[in-house]
């Protein structure tokens, strides 16, 4: 039987430079609900640059993000993590991320002088 993630050790989104170098299960949550669910075999690296992260500070703005943890043997994660996502069914797991535009750097460079030049 899995542990309810609210029984878990937890920061605020906005603190995540406190989260500890570990090997754990995370739970990004708000209102309660279980926004996505992950693996880290360093959590606070992790969430360093989350590739969630953006998503989530946009969600933190209308309701408190929280992360929480299950310190667990890396050997596990992937398990746990399957077992987790399965049980809650986190929105954000099942969704792909938005694409970033790119632009061509030579269309940057053109642009910037442009600009420059009509200086």
């Amino acid at each position: 039987m899995l542990q309810a993630f609210s029984t878990f050790p937890n920061l605020k989104l906005t603190d995540r430079k406190q989260l500890p170098d570990c090997s754990a299960i995370y739970f990004a949550t708000a209102r309660s609900q279980v926004l996505y669910v992950g693996l880290a075999t360093n959590l606070r690296q992790r969430w360093q640059n989350h590739h969630r992260y953006k998503q989530l500070e946009a969600i933190n703005k209308k309701a408190d993000v929280t992360l929480f943890w299950l310190a667990c043997p890396p050997h596990q994660l992937q398990m746990l993590e399957r077992q987790y996502i399965d049980h809650y069914g986190p929105v954000l797991n099942q969704t792909k991320l938005p694409h970033r535009r790119l632009v061509p750097s030579s269309q940057i460079l053109t642009h910037t002088l442009e600009k420059l030049n009509s200086r």
